[in-house]
């Protein structure tokens, strides 16, 4: 065995990290033609894809979360939902959602999805705490 590995198993429960960084700028209300227009669709699609996990992590569907129905939840996966397939040593994570929004009236409608996408996320990363809580503490090392 390497010394790595040594060290990974006498440290702390978690050693490491990941930092995802995703704009999640929309264009659900887009008016582009051509190219353009077929990069706003797929945008959308990944966003539609995104709130059905979120849905689904805050127990507000009766699916389990489809995280491969688009790359962007692929990629937050681990971030949001570490499970026992996840590839990281500690299954405990804490991630945070920064939204932006604007107090301009013409960007309500923008602004109240924005808000709603927040709020799935809140809903979703509590429940999951709570669902890995029992067994967190389990799989420290002592």
């Amino acid at each position: 065995r390497g010394a790595l590995a040594d060290l990974i198993d006498r440290g702390p429960a978690s050693l490491g990290g990941s930092l995802v960084l995703v704009d999640l700028a929309g264009a659900d209300y887009d008016h582009r033609v051509g190219a353009q227009q077929k990069e706003s669709a797929a945008i959308n699609k990944s966003l539609l894809a995104l709130k059905e996990c979120l849905r689904a992590l805050a127990n507000k569907s009766s699916q389990r979360p489809k995280f491969r129905d688009s790359k962007l939840t692929r990629i937050m996966e681990d971030s949001l939902a570490p499970s026992a397939a996840s590839s990281r040593r500690c299954r405990e994570s804490t991630s945070v959602m920064v939204v932006n929004v604007s107090p301009a009236k013409q960007l309500e409608k923008m602004t109240l999805n924005t808000l709603r996408y927040g709020q799935l996320y809140a809903e979703g990363s509590r429940s999951v705490v709570a669902k890995a809580r029992p067994s967190a503490s389990a799989g420290r090392a002592q």
